[in-house]
């Protein structure tokens, strides 16, 4: 049986949510893999990605340096996830470590303050449509402090965007090599992997030669999303994006229902193409 015909198999006794949305690409090969690939869809903390690649472009360009130290004012600490919120007032990061705990830990403080040395929203935004990716916004910080923030979804991103934004950066020369490495390699230490990739022989630690796995997870009450790259060990590597929306699970525990869904459907992909 197709890896198509088990999905929709699966899906008829144990979708867990109101909107299910997914895109899964090939890189260098022809699988296609579209569910409502195109409709926008919340985000949670997945829209990191984008603002990751703004960063890193405006480093390229010589506008921002990765080692320029920041000093963390109170104010600029936010709730949610993350750990800038437990450390000394005044500390002093560089750049390229606020990118690494945006990313790797997903730290809303570091998210909001890498927006604004990048000059705010608008140059997240500019930096997806540069690339040359559509059906994708970023439309606030996260827990934004202006009136009725809670009123603007944080942003509006079909599957398809996040798997045609990540083949862009992996296999075109938008980024130099340098920064295309230091993209994914951040991307790959990225602690949340419990979604699409739970079940897959991922070691976190070394790299065994068995399944990479790139990518950016988040979650907000009923939104789950998750997306990036894995490569297997066949070389095989794939572009995907998992999202959710209406989750009939809204808990934040590991064994969230949505989540082991999500992981189903990575375990019965790796075992149509992984091995």
């Amino acid at each position: 049986m197709s890896f198509e015909s088990e999905l929709n198999a699966y899906l008829e006794t144990n979708m867990v949510c109101e909107d299910l949305a997914i895109s899964i690409e090939e890189i260098g090969g022809d699988f296609r893999f579209y569910r409502e690939e195109n409709k926008l869809m919340p985000t949670a903390s997945t829209m990191k990605l984008f603002v990751l690649g703004a960063m890193l472009k405006k480093c390229e360009r010589g506008e921002e340096n990765l080692g320029r130290f920041v000093t963390v004012k109170k104010e600029e600490l936010y709730p949610g996830s993350g750990i800038m919120r437990y450390l000394s007032e005044g500390i002093q990061l560089t750049v390229k470590d606020l990118l690494v705990l945006m990313v790797i830990l997903s730290d809303n403080s570091a998210t909001n303050l890498t927006i604004d040395l990048l000059g705010g929203l608008p140059e997240v935004n500019r930096h997806i449509h540069e690339i040359g990716v559509e059906n994708a916004s970023v439309n606030r910080k996260v827990y934004d402090r202006s009136p009725n923030y809670e009123k603007k979804r944080l942003a509006d991103v079909a599957p398809r965007a996040y798997t045609e934004y990540l083949r862009k950066v992996r296999t075109t020369d938008y980024f130099t090599e340098e920064y295309r490495n230091l993209f994914f390699s951040i991307l790959e230490d990225q602690k949340y992997k419990d979604m699409f990739a739970r079940y897959m022989p991922v070691e976190d630690y070394y790299d065994d030669g068995t399944v990479k796995v790139m990518s950016k997870t988040g979650f907000s009450g009923g939104v789950r999303a998750d997306t990036g790259i894995v490569v297997f060990a066949n070389k095989r590597q794939f572009a995907y994006a998992i999202m959710v929306d209406g989750s009939q699970d809204t808990s934040y525990g590991f064994d969230n229902r949505t989540h082991l869904m999500m992981a189903d459907i990575g375990k019965l992909f790796y075992e149509h193409f992984g091995k």
